[in-house]
């Protein structure tokens, strides 16, 4: 073999080993792309967004009161609609039914980060779904009987001698501390500047009243709004 051919083989060898090892570099670096870190917080935050706004679907389905759960798996697609769920268990049949409707009336979702979509394409998303609804305020007797109670109590103060004549409406605004003493009282809606003070000095004349039930609930630092007729003529 003449120096000349010995070494062109001598380089073409170096040439095909350089290839082979930059294949070699090139397939790990690939499957690493191919393969992101499926506990990273963008897939963990998404999840969390997936189970928050399926939470809320589910809450909105039932009549307070109400406390139940459900453990629910869902399969997204890369746009973020639904494809298929499973109800795992639940806390009663009535909660498996409302997985459902939930699941059904929050089908789509926001899509998933692109460069996670392995991670929450194609496999289960397994959420807990919860409801913990407390009555409203105006279903619980005890603030419905106040609330009449607190009315009929301004309503004393009231000049009322005159209710042929015509009235005229005001929309007061009053904030009650936990012992029933007045905190702050705001006039929404007034036809006339009579009318105001008529509505105003009767609700000073009647407080304080007595300590609002379920205080914490309906009342602290919740505005109680109250019509009144008032007769100025």
């Amino acid at each position: 073999m003449s120096h000349t051919a010995a070494v062109s083989t001598v380089l073409l060898i170096s040439a095909l080993l350089s290839v082979i090892s930059a294949c070699s570099v090139a397939r790990p670096q690939a499957a690493l792309r191919r393969a992101p870190d499926c506990g990273a917080p963008p897939v963990q935050e998404y999840a969390q967004r997936v189970a928050d706004l399926a939470s809320f679907a589910f809450g909105e389905t039932f009549t307070p009161p109400a406390k139940e759960s459900a453990t629910v798996m869902f399969w997204l697609l890369a746009d973020g609609s639904l494809e298929k769920m499973a109800v795992v268990r639940s806390s009663s049949k009535q909660a498996h039914q409302h997985a459902i409707l939930a699941a059904r009336s929050a089908a789509s979702f926001p899509p998933p980060p692109p460069a996670y979509l392995p991670c929450l394409v194609g496999r289960p998303l397994t959420l807990s779904l919860h409801v913990d609804r407390l009555p409203d305020c105006d279903q619980i007797p005890s603030v419905v009987t106040y609330s009449d109670s607190l009315h009929r109590r301004v309503l004393d103060h009231l000049d009322t001698k005159r209710r042929e004549i015509g009235s005229e409406r005001v929309l007061l605004e009053l904030f009650l501390n936990s012992d029933g003493s007045l905190a702050k009282l705001s006039v929404l809606e007034s036809p006339s500047p009579e009318a105001t003070a008529k509505a105003t000095a009767a609700v000073a004349a009647a407080s304080p009243f007595a300590p609002p039930p379920e205080y914490s609930r309906c009342y602290a630092g919740l505005p109680y709004l109250l019509w009144l007729s008032v007769f100025t003529r």
